[in-house]
């Protein structure tokens, strides 16, 4: 699998810049906006559809001027796994509370502030990739994915599912799941139309749509 070159936002989208968004545009807010657990300006945006975070990619590029859009599944891979195909973002090393938040409690716990925790840093710097929230991705959800492109037996550049399914790719595990959940090619599908409090999003834009 190869992907071709791309800017990965370095953390999900936070309550203050989903705000910006929702006054904007009059979107409707995400489902834990008042939430004082989920609602920090800092902490990621929870409670958002995967409709929800294709709305504000749009509207982030029609003010940017760029193609703003959700990473591809086989880009949010790449940037936690990095070249040497590491198992977690950060190594090999296994999960600990200075690279991850995980393993918490729905009842009392919430996601940190994004770039809590430095020393979970990706192979490109990226922060979050593991634990914390899930995050979307633009792909549909097809278990089999990675199965039928090792059958096939030919390097895919820029991989990518794509199609109507009600189902799409989530990555990166959330603050209530165990350490197997936040490996770097842990793979996991959600119904797009779920706005819960495990499940935020990052972006992503080509270096073609930069300008100055």
């Amino acid at each position: 699998m190869r992907v071709s070159p791309c800017w990965l936002a370095e953390t999900p989208v936070t309550n203050a810049q989903y705000r910006k968004f929702v006054e904007a545009t009059g979107h409707e807010p995400g489902r834990y906006a008042e939430d004082r657990r989920f609602g920090g300006a800092g902490q990621p945006v929870v409670g958002v559809s995967w409709h929800d975070a294709v709305a504000f990619s749009e509207w982030l590029g029609k003010q940017s001027g760029r193609s703003v859009v959700l990473p591809s599944e086989a880009q949010r891979e790449f940037a936690a796994r990095g070249e040497e195909g590491r198992k977690y973002p950060w190594g090999k090393e296994e999960p600990d509370e200075s690279r991850a938040r995980f393993g918490l409690r729905w009842d009392r716990d919430a996601p940190a502030e994004v770039g809590s925790y430095p020393a979970g840093r990706g192979p490109f710097g990226h922060l979050d990739l593991a634990g914390n929230v899930w995050e979307w991705c633009r792909d549909s959800w097809d278990a089999q994915a990675y199965a039928k492109r090792a059958q096939a037996r030919q390097e895919a550049m820029d991989p990518e599912v794509t199609g109507q399914s009600y189902m799409r790719c989530l990555r990166g595990g959330c603050f209530v799941l165990d350490a197997q959940f936040l490996r770097s090619a842990y793979r996991a599908g959600g119904d797009a139309v779920n706005r819960l409090g495990l499940i935020g999003f990052r972006v992503a834009l080509f270096p073609a749509s930069v300008g100055s």
